[in-house]
């Protein structure tokens, strides 16, 4: 089944004597005959075979997708042909995953991020497969073992749905790395000086062991939510979504931290033009500068990934406490509660879907963009019809009822219910709607999770700053960088490759460089 030409070994019915196989690795079909996986005298011939006969461009990938490895003589052949080739695995049949790791030690290959193994039927881990394939530009092959497809046919099924899902998330991170990876480096480096000055999250590391806190994002059901939560805002510890925090404000519930992630200039809106409130900002410090004004000795930054510049950070000795993210900033939000300890977390404004026609809840910044539209001329149902209509539409039904949702709202659900299905404390949505359903998330009430609770003692906030010497080796490094003839070479390889072009970009890092620490 793996060349063209000769009828290879595999693929044939086995005689079955006792009752158990014969060959090296066999699988039993529906119809009940055992089929051999490999050719049990050539097997990596035969997977040599396959990769130069059937699916040459594999050989040229930076990655390729099998669904189906049986032993894994497939990727011994793609290490062999392509020694930096990442590999993507998901084994419908649990036993042929064995074999594989029974024949060979792969450790080294998954340690080093090049191979993830995900065996069927349940594929554990399959919200996090887009990783290993690296960046890619273009879809990656997909090698389909024929004999273990018509085995395990549903298993198989799903592993495709996998794959696409994966290869779908990887090529986003590819173009979200293309189009912030300068943002992100030019950004962390004006915000040095806050660096040097704020806090790591890392101090807030259980603050609030075992209490309660509610995650607000700025789903369409947000401003119902406020009001549900109003009764009982002094029982829990309140985080919002940087969209969410200026609703939340509106609404008179003054959160005790807000949580930003995107480089992007636009978000800073979310973050200034605040009216007076204690609210602590959770920031990566790749946000716009002005984003931090009004949290002065209140801002507790992290970061999500080792991008740059955070090895020229590292080795000045700057490390800072790591948060997820996933697409969206409420996944950081409710990575940070799970950090400082919440049980119950409760999720508000998470509708993830277009509830009532709605992209958002009323009250964030975009209302003014809305009421300027209106203003011209155009009706609201309409604005917001256009604004849900940039993204190709998605409809989920859920207890009979059909939602409108987007694929990357889903994507953003499934990141929700993965983390949420590896956090130790019982995790609650109490939206009210949308699509955030699923295992590790209880559907509840704000009422009913609160009426029996009373309130919570506030606590000051304890901090961790730089230690003087990394102060000092963080300053020495910027005198470094502006006494050299030029940037290092993987920051000017960033503001080659961002899209859009901009030729603008090596003046602006230059600039920035020589105005730190004045």
């Amino acid at each position: 089944w793996m060349t063209a030409g000769r009828r290879p070994a595999v693929g044939a019915p086995t005689a079955r004597g006792d009752g158990r196989p014969e060959t090296p690795l066999e699988i039993l079909a529906p119809g009940g005959a055992w089929y051999a996986v490999h050719d049990p005298h050539r097997p990596l011939d035969e997977a040599r075979a396959w990769l130069a006969g059937v699916v040459d461009a594999a050989r040229r990938a930076s990655a390729v997708c099998v669904i189906g490895a049986g032993a894994g003589w497939v990727i011994d052949a793609l290490e062999e042909q392509r020694g930096d080739v990442r590999m993507l695995v998901l084994e419908p049949d649990s036993a042929c995953c064995a074999a594989m790791f029974d024949r060979r030690d792969y450790r080294h290959l998954i340690e080093a991020g090049r191979l993830m193994v995900l065996g069927g039927p349940a594929f554990d881990g399959a919200a996090h497969a887009w990783r290993v394939l690296g960046r890619i530009a273009a879809e990656p092959p997909r090698l389909i073992h024929p004999v273990i497809a018509v085995a395990r046919r549903e298993a198989t099924v799903t592993a495709a749905r996998i794959v696409q899902k994966a290869t779908a998330g990887a090529l986003a991170n590819e173009r979200a790395r293309r189009q912030f990876a300068a943002p992100y480096l030019l950004n962390t480096l004006r915000n040095v000086p806050a660096l040097a000055r704020e806090s790591d999250v890392g101090a807030l590391v259980d603050l609030y062991r075992s209490a309660p806190v509610v995650i607000a994002g700025a789903g369409p059901s947000l401003n119902r939510n406020l009001e549900e939560l109003r009764p009982y805002r002094d029982r829990a510890i309140f985080i919002t979504a940087d969209t969410a925090l200026k609703p939340s404000l509106a609404a008179g519930l003054v959160p005790d931290f807000v949580v930003a992630v995107d480089p992007g200039g636009p978000n800073a809106r979310h973050l200034t033009h605040l009216p007076p409130c204690d609210t602590a900002l959770v920031a990566e410090p790749s946000v716009q500068s002005e984003s931090l004004d009004a949290f002065v000795g209140r801002t507790f930054l992290f970061r999500v990934a080792a991008h740059q510049p955070w090895p020229w950070l590292a080795s000045a000795g700057v490390e800072m406490t790591m948060l997820r993210a996933w697409g969206s900033v409420v996944v950081t939000a409710f990575d940070f509660g799970i950090a400082i300890g919440g049980d119950p977390v409760v999720l508000i404004g998470a509708d993830l879907a277009y509830t009532g026609g709605q992209p958002y809840c009323r009250g964030t910044v975009y209302e003014e963009d809305w009421a300027l539209r209106v203003a011209h001329g155009e009706s609201l149902d309409d604005i917001w019809r256009g604004d849900v209509a940039r993204h190709p539409a998605v409809v989920e039904t859920h207890d009979g009822q059909a939602i409108a949702t987007a694929s990357h709202l889903t994507q953003f659900r499934d990141a929700l219910l993965h983390a949420a299905r590896s956090a130790s404390a019982s995790v609650v949505n109490a939206t009210g709607a949308g699509i955030l359903r699923g295992e590790g998330i209880e559907q509840g009430t704000l009422r009913r999770i609160f009426e029996e609770r009373s309130s919570l003692p506030r606590r000051p906030l304890p901090r961790r700053e730089l230690e003087p010497s990394v102060a000092a080796a963080l300053r020495q490094g910027v005198r470094d960088l502006r006494s050299s003839a030029s940037m290092p070479d993987e920051w000017t390889s960033i503001l080659r490759e961002h899209e859009p072009p901009d030729p603008s970009l090596p003046a602006q890092l230059s600039a920035i460089v020589a105005r730190l620490f004045e």
